[in-house]
């Protein structure tokens, strides 16, 4: 990664709110993992949740909020790394599975 000379100003705060519902097709099941993710630095946060409601029904829900500031060039490795935690959590698929099958 190159040195970074010059700080980074974020100008104003950022935040995002997104929740989705998924209902599988009748006769599917999603054979998706629940999980929560929950990241804080002094940047700002990131959660993420997945959740099973019913056999059918798949809830997501993500929220992220990145401060307002300078982000010093010392600081700068330590912002980018909080910054690609956020998109890797991102890169997330959803399967469902027939109903005594694969899918």
């Amino acid at each position: 990664m190159p040195k970074r000379t010059t700080p980074i100003r974020v100008a104003s705060p950022h935040f995002n709110v997104a929740s989705i519902e998924m209902v599988a097709p009748k006769g599917f099941h999603w054979i998706n993992e629940e999980m929560a993710i929950k990241e804080e630095t002094r940047f700002g946060r990131y959660e993420l949740s997945i959740s099973l409601d019913e056999e059918r029904k798949l809830l997501l829900k993500r929220t992220y909020y990145l401060k307002s500031g300078m982000v010093t060039p010392e600081d700068y490795r330590q912002f980018l790394a909080f910054c690609r935690a956020m998109v890797d959590h991102e890169d997330i698929s959803f399967k469902a599975e027939k109903d005594g099958g694969s899918p």
